[in-house]
């Protein structure tokens, strides 16, 4: 049997929008466009910052490096994950030097047992961080996660549920310290590659923007001035204030994004 993991979804008029854009810019490294796009997804979303990535894997990356060094997360540290997830979940976890703890699933979301969720509990109260997949499009029970672990940070991977809600008609991925999306070609919207990573902390969205860009104080948004002012014997142009990636992404597949945004919802309800 022949079953595709997605039909084309980048329509001719989003290659017309791409190459328009392509033919007149002069800037094709991440730029307005890109924060355009962020912007327009934040809206949606119902979040007041993201930051337009790579992929939603480096989306995970980067989330989990920041909220290590953020909410100072020691080496060892544990992060309950769940037996079913992909396999980029785990990793930053295992990568930022924290230890995964695993959970079994349940088969109506495909999320956290509950029963094992409880047994882990009294034998890890340790917990430092929870990383919450909503897998296939449906909702995990966030808000019983933090029952059962409520000094635990939550984190949300909503990499292939876009629009999935919780009670109220929440969208999940806006009330947790951070969550991410990934705009890969078999998910709701496409940008190619590319993900988003959310959050209404701006501490977190600005230490997220430096260790996306190799760690640089010149991307800080809300802490640039402190920086320069801590090292004055360096270079603002040359300072590196924590460690970090290159995880941007580039105005052509922002393009793309703003483009695909406008039938996202439509989309989700198909």
């Amino acid at each position: 049997m022949y079953w595709p993991l997605m039909e084309e979804t980048i329509t001719l008029k989003d290659r017309l929008k791409m190459a328009a854009f392509l033919l007149t810019s002069k800037k094709l490294t991440n730029g307005p466009k890109v924060r355009e796009f962020e912007e327009k997804w934040s809206e949606w979303l119902g979040v007041d910052y993201s930051l337009y990535v790579s992929s939603g894997s480096t989306a995970n990356s980067l989330l989990i490096s920041a909220v290590k060094e953020l909410y100072g997360l020691k080496d060892g540290d544990k992060v309950l994950v769940p037996a079913t997830t992909w396999m980029t979940n785990v990793a930053p976890v295992i990568q930022n030097g924290l230890q995964p703890i695993f959970c079994d699933i349940n088969f109506n979301n495909f999320s956290f047992d509950v029963e094992d969720l409880k047994y882990i509990a009294t034998q890890h109260p340790d917990i430092r961080a929870v990383f919450i997949t909503h897998l296939i499009g449906l909702s995990s029970d966030v808000e019983q996660v933090r029952s059962i672990f409520p000094d635990a940070l939550v984190l949300e991977d909503v990499c292939e549920s876009h629009g999935v809600e919780g009670p109220g008609g929440i969208k999940r991925g806006t009330s947790s310290v951070g969550s991410t999306f990934s705009f890969y070609f078999g998910h709701h919207i496409t940008t190619i590659e590319g993900g988003m990573v959310c959050t209404n902390d701006s501490q977190l969205y600005d230490l997220m923007r430096v260790k996306r860009s190799h760690g640089m104080a010149r991307e800080s948004e809300f802490n640039y001035l402190k920086y320069v002012s801590e090292n004055p014997d360096i270079d603002p142009s040359f300072l590196f204030v924590t460690d970090g990636y290159n995880f941007r992404n580039h105005e052509i597949c922002a393009v793309l994004g703003i483009s695909q945004l406008k039938k996202l919802d439509n989309n989700i309800h198909l």
